[in-house]
């Protein structure tokens, strides 16, 4: 467990306050950030007790300009079984999720590496089932190799790991022995380099450990973005009294951003009390972008994006959503927003689009009409001749083309009713909602032969 406190309420002065701190124990000491203000303790399993913790800002002369405290308890851990009864019976995708927190073990591995012939990192490792399995990293391209009988899986870091220049490789092995080999990790055995190589740089770190050599304002600061068809949450704009009006069907999108890296798996929606979750596939899309320079933990942004289906649409009233997602540090970070579902009038978004323009029943084999609903509803699309006559009409249901939310596209032979072309001129097309009985959107079509 980690405490992070953030220091607020004291402006920008000119110089900078100088902070000190007192009232933790010495054996694990603090670490803080001065340009967040953001203060760093991880106790250790010596220290269970009540701390007074105070906070002092002063000047650089030594006067003091503020002080606070805070009391930080920290309760003897409860003493946590291995392998809980039924393990065995847990889905792959629920182990990983639970052994990320049985299982403390240092599972980082970074690495500076130089060498212009092959080589190969082997790292043997236990499994939750206390078996050995095998990783074995190459600089070469390709697709990996992995034999799951014998637990062995061979991956492809790229050519340019073959190089003379030295390159920083980082793994989390805990995420590669899930992702090839589909296994839990529980520990690492030994790591083996053979070849000709030079190795400047080798490390093991757990969840603690990278923290301390990352930094905290790259992990405890992510940014954090929900929306809802494309508006932006804005804490400072709803709460759970003035909450944010949303569709019956919306699409949600959250995009996380961290120079950290984050366990995208991981990440979770909660509606009220439905749960959405990125490991078991619920969500729409996912997009992970890979950290640059970095093989792996982990990425540095991600967008997750959760369409609410028309025929299986949210509740008229108000709705709490939650958002969760961990990083590879063991931090859960969360958003909260607070919605309700109105009736909401579909609208026609942009401009409508006719093509060809003009249409040509000799040349051109049929005609288009695109337009974009904010929301699915019923439709009818109609276009009426010079005199008023209704010379074409087509009906579309709510969600599918023609009624549903987002690109619509209606195709048109430019016949009649009787099924004869019709004459040149220029006809009105109308756009209705049938659920509200109102025109969203005139256009006009050009026939000319």
């Amino acid at each position: 467990m980690a405490f992070v406190i953030e220091i607020k309420g004291i402006g920008p002065a000119e110089p900078r306050p100088v902070f000190s701190f007192a009232g933790l124990p010495a054996v694990n000491p603090l670490i803080f950030d001065q340009d967040s203000r953001l203060l760093l303790w991880i106790p250790g399993s010596t220290e269970v007790g009540s701390y007074q913790l105070k906070i002092i800002a002063a000047d650089t002369f030594g006067h003091q300009l503020a002080a606070a405290s805070t009391l930080i308890k920290v309760l003897p851990q409860s003493e946590v079984v291995p392998l809980p009864k039924g393990w065995e019976q847990l889905g792959v995708v629920d182990k990983y999720l639970l052994g990320r927190k049985l299982f403390s073990a240092a599972n980082l591995l970074f690495m500076t590496i130089a060498a212009n012939s092959d080589y190969q990192i082997e790292v043997r490792l236990k499994d939750s089932e206390d078996q050995e399995c095998i990783l074995v990293f190459l600089p070469q391209n390709g697709m990996p190799r992995v034999d799951k009988r014998k637990k062995r899986a061979e991956i492809m870091l790229g050519a340019e790991y073959r190089s003379d220049k030295p390159r920083i490789l980082k793994r989390d092995l805990y995420e590669d022995l899930f992702d090839y080999l589909g296994l839990v990790l529980k520990k690492i055995v030994v790591i083996r380099v053979i070849g000709d190589y030079q190795l400047p740089d080798l490390a093991l770190f757990n969840s603690n450990g990278l923290i301390k050599q990352t930094g905290i304002k790259n992990i405890y600061l992510p940014e954090l973005n929900f929306s809802v068809d494309d508006r932006f949450y804005v804490d400072s704009l709803y709460s759970d009294k003035n909450p944010m009006l949303i569709a019956d069907a919306p699409t949600i999108k959250i995009d996380f951003t961290s120079q950290a890296g984050l366990i995208w798996r991981s990440a979770l929606l909660t509606i009220d009390d439905t749960f959405y979750s990125a490991a078991k596939g619920d969500f729409t899309k996912i997009v992970v972008k890979p950290m640059e320079s970095s093989p792996t933990f982990g990425v540095d942004y991600a967008l997750y994006e959760l369409m609410v289906p028309a025929q299986h649409p949210l509740a008229f009233g108000q709705h709490h959503l939650v958002f969760e997602v961990s990083t590879a540090y063991g931090l859960v970070v969360t958003r909260e927003v607070y919605a309700r579902v109105v009736t909401l009038p579909a609208q026609v978004e942009g401009q409508t689009m006719v093509f060809p323009s003009p249409f040509n029943l000799m040349r051109d084999k049929e005609l288009r009409v695109q337009y974009k609903l904010t929301q699915s509803t019923n439709i009818d699309l109609a276009v009426f001749g010079v005199d008023g006559s209704i010379t074409m009409k087509k009906s579309f249901v709510m969600g599918e083309n023609g009624g549903q939310r987002g690109l619509n596209t209606v195709v048109w032979d430019g016949h009649g009713p009787s099924g004869s072309p019709l004459p040149n001129g220029i006809y009105t097309g109308v756009i209705i909602d049938r659920a509200q009985n109102r025109v969203l959107e005139k256009f006009k079509i050009t026939i000319f032969n």
